[in-house]
């Protein structure tokens, strides 16, 4: 038998997560998940992959859809959902999606984390990023994750014992797969 193990999600893509001991599903994914995405100033996504310290920052969840960005040794910064403003083209892999700019505030802060320009964009409830049409069905839709809406993985007992689950999701022993 299969069992959930760890439910976390990531309110900004790529900044650090957190646990949950539950999780409403939406049709984009689990609720506040990969709703925020940090991009350069031409509207490129980034990721850990490209500025692992990403991980430091951490966005804490507000129940209105607003974030706080916290990060070790300066004051965190809440940052509400934008209701006004211009949206703009923004690129998730080869995905164009338009996203609303968080704010002056939020790009500051975040720039002077990372020693370079960015901005934080928000996507609001109303765009609709589908997910490849070779996977997925009429209607179904992604927030800024990476391609669908939840991401599903699996390990062996002895691997969750002495490490965190390594990719890819499929081990030997681990269950059956989808």
């Amino acid at each position: 038998m299969m069992k959930i193990a760890a439910l976390h999600r990531y309110p900004v893509k790529s900044m650090g997560g957190e646990a949950m001991a539950r999780a409403t599903i939406t049709p984009q994914g689990l609720a506040g998940d990969r709703r925020w995405m940090m991009v350069t100033p031409e509207g490129r996504f980034l990721t850990r992959r490209e500025l692992p310290a990403m991980a430091q920052v951490r966005a804490e969840p507000r129940d209105d859809g607003g974030i706080v960005l916290h990060h070790a040794g300066v004051p965190s910064l809440p940052v509400t959902v934008p209701t006004v403003g211009t949206r703009r083209a923004v690129k998730v892999w080869s995905d164009g999606v338009e996203a609303t700019p968080a704010g002056a505030a939020a790009d500051e802060w975040l720039s002077a984390r990372f020693g370079r320009a960015v901005q934080l964009v928000h996507m609001g409830e109303d765009v609709v990023r589908p997910v490849d049409a070779a996977y997925g069905q009429p209607g179904d839709a992604v927030g800024f994750a990476d391609g669908f809406p939840l991401l599903v993985t699996t390990c062996d007992r002895s691997m969750r014992s002495t490490r965190s689950c390594p990719r890819p999701s499929r081990w030997p022993g681990s269950g059956p797969t989808w």
